[in-house]
């Protein structure tokens, strides 16, 4: 899993959102990023954008919502992400 965020990737998730908060820095930690999500009032996320965020596969982030380590709701064929339960997931592998 990826400790840091590059900027064309905060850029795809957050949007202007990254020149508001990060500047014109290159690199952003990921709780960081996760954090200005929910600052901005977005509450879930698609497991394809947390798997481009995050550098894993779509097979480990449903093994953590099979696990329990993150809450998820199925939508269609697709699982929505509670990103406060992945930013406390990702501060306990970091910490």
């Amino acid at each position: 899993m990826n400790r840091l965020v590059e900027e064309h990737v905060g850029r795809r998730v957050l949007g202007d959102l990254w020149d508001k908060y990060f500047g014109s820095n290159k690199y952003a930690k990921v709780e960081d990023v996760l954090e200005v999500l929910i600052k901005n009032g977005k509450r879930y996320m698609y497991t394809r954008s947390i798997k481009t965020l995050l550098g894993v596969t779509s097979t480990t982030i449903r093994n953590w919502i099979r696990n329990g380590k993150v809450h998820a709701v199925k939508s269609g064929n697709l699982w929505m992400v509670d990103i406060s339960s992945l930013l406390n997931y990702v501060k306990s592998r970091f910490s």
